[in-house]
């Protein structure tokens, strides 16, 4: 009897080890999820702005081919719009790092919740062929 309430102990503690780590990795999931969807709707704010930029240089181009200027490349005014293109790509591409470091850090946190919660259960015993 004792071998058998000592089995359904452990049985206990794993069962409750595997729900800690699996509340623990539900609570990080949803954190990452809303931290991914905060910076996704910078994503989207970040690229109205590079389409901005985007059309402000072609609205530049346009007017200085209509006045018939052939040589625009040494324009300061579209030097200007396109150095405001390289920043907002910039941005654009910093958020997508964001977000990428976000999911890393997730699953490396799920890992480490992971060795935690394996390591806390309790050792199968010697004769013991059921784990």
């Amino acid at each position: 009897m004792q071998g058998i309430m000592e089995k359904l102990l452990a049985l206990v503690m794993k069962l409750k080890n595997l729900a800690l780590e699996y509340f623990f990795v539900l609570i990080q999931w949803k954190l990452k999820l809303v931290k991914v969807q905060l910076h996704k709707i910078k994503r989207a704010r970040e690229l109205k702005h590079l389409e901005k930029a985007y059309s402000g240089l072609g609205a530049e181009v346009f007017a200085l081919m209509k006045d018939g200027h052939a040589s625009w490349r040494d324009n300061p005014v579209l030097a200007n719009h396109v150095s405001k293109i390289e920043q907002a790509e910039a941005k654009v591409f910093g958020v997508d790092e964001l977000i990428d470091q976000l999911d890393q850090a997730y699953k490396q946190k799920r890992e480490e919740l992971k060795k935690k919660y394996s390591a806390t259960a309790p050792a199968p015993e010697p004769g013991d062929e059921t784990a």
